[in-house]
């Protein structure tokens, strides 16, 4: 999704905008950038050769570089030069959250659908992810016995 699409979405992060002073009637000029950093971000994810464990000390670094981050708040500060410093840090907060949320979710997503390939378990997964879709409530049958 496109950072305008994001923020137009999202009344609060555009209000707190507004507030700060940025233009955000010239928000869709990131929307390129925006897209190439997240794109290539859930492809190395997604071509990750181990398993990323939120344990880990590295796991932010891993899944989203400190050195994207900081390009894409150069890349802010450079098309935005005449927008208070203020308003273009504000924006930059926002995005990296936008940012870290997608990476967050595609490794999620991963993890979610390597369950079904568990030699041990993948069948259990499998039978409640359709009981699942099909209505099914776990919870309401462990109270009924």
């Amino acid at each position: 999704m496109k950072l305008s699409e994001r923020l137009e979405w999202n009344a609060a992060d555009r209000h707190i905008l507004d507030c700060a002073g940025f233009p955000l009637e010239r928000i869709d000029e990131l929307d390129n950038t925006f897209q190439q950093i997240n794109e290539s971000l859930v492809i190395s994810i997604c071509t990750l050769a181990e398993p990323i464990l939120l344990e880990q000390p590295d796991y932010s670094t891993i899944i989203l570089p400190k050195e994207l981050v900081m390009q894409f708040k150069d890349d802010i500060d450079q098309q935005f030069s005449g927008v208070s410093s203020s308003a273009r840090q504000t924006l930059w907060s926002f995005a990296s959250q936008y940012l870290w949320n997608s990476c967050h979710n595609a490794l999620s997503a991963i993890k979610h659908e390597k369950r079904f390939n568990d030699p041990e378990l993948g069948d259990f997964f499998r039978a409640l992810e359709d009981a699942k879709k099909s209505g099914f409530s776990f919870e309401r049958t462990l109270l009924n016995k």
